[in-house]
């Protein structure tokens, strides 16, 4: 381990970066998916988040990381800063769309799903292995929408659900 790192800390800042770069690419992969709305974009990357919590161990590695003390700083940094950036991108585009009802504060939106999102990453910890962290976090996009969105893209959703993964997902699911 020496060999390639000079210390601890020089490793756990390797797997910092690694694990940023795993968000970044499950982001990229839901940004401009076609086909999907804003808010089917969103599910999906939240449940990838989900899913890669769970069975990405360098994902796992870098939330128990975070959570230390000595690096607290650098969470601004990591892959919670940048999803949140993506999803406030896709709640825009949303407003923009209409699909939320009128008045909605996109900033409360996007906070409620993170808090949700940090709760579950926590409780994922103390639950068995068998946990579907995925459908947890996805419950964690669900219960906003159905305070927030429209009337017309609640009704669309409840009959038809989410969509299909798409095709090129690259997903850890």
């Amino acid at each position: 381990m020496y060999f390639h790192f000079a210390s601890k800390e020089d490793l756990a800042r390797a797997v910092l970066d690694e694990g940023l770069e795993h968000y970044r690419a499950i982001v990229d992969r839901w940004m401009d998916v076609p086909g999907l709305d804003p808010f089917e974009r969103l599910h999906g990357l939240i449940g990838d988040l989900g899913a890669a919590l769970h069975d990405d161990v360098v994902i796992a590695a870098e939330f128990r990381l975070v959570t230390e003390p000595e690096f607290a700083e650098e969470v601004r940094l990591r892959g919670s800063v940048l999803w949140g950036r993506a999803g406030y991108q896709l709640a825009r585009e949303a407003q923009e769309k209409g699909l939320f009802r009128p008045g909605v504060d996109l900033q409360r939106f996007v906070e409620a799903i993170a808090s949700s999102l940090a709760g579950q990453r926590y409780l994922a910890d103390l639950t068995s292995p068998e946990t579907d962290v995925r459908a947890r976090f996805e419950a964690c996009v669900e219960v906003p929408l159905e305070a927030m969105a429209s009337e017309q893209w609640l009704a669309q959703w409840r009959e038809k659900g989410w969509p299909s993964r798409p095709d090129n997902d690259e997903s850890t699911a």
